[in-house]
């Protein structure tokens, strides 16, 4: 799928892809309970499917940009759930 899309696009896939590669990463002794990180790490990473194809699509609707912004919402509570559990502080990208 990624071949078909735009070098400007696939670019940036893989600049996300390079800082998610950077972030610490938490052992699940430190968060306590492991399956609530996982399950957590699950729906940020459906989440952030969801923005990119919504973003794709947002380009020929400008009505989407509603729902990337609901995502985006439900991403950055995720971040404070991940927080609660280990500790942790998640810092937006600005």
């Amino acid at each position: 799928i990624e071949e078909g899309l735009n070098p400007a696009v696939q670019d940036r896939l893989q600049k996300l892809r390079t800082q998610a590669s950077l972030l610490p990463s938490i052992t699940s002794q430190e968060l306590g309970t492991g399956l609530q990180y996982t399950t957590l790490q699950l729906r940020l990473r459906r989440l952030n499917e969801e923005i990119e194809e919504t973003i794709l699509a947002a380009a020929d609707d400008p009505s989407l940009r509603q729902r990337v912004q609901e995502l985006h919402h439900q991403i950055l509570a995720i971040h404070e759930a991940r927080e609660e559990l280990g500790g942790t502080r998640y810092l937006p990208p600005k």
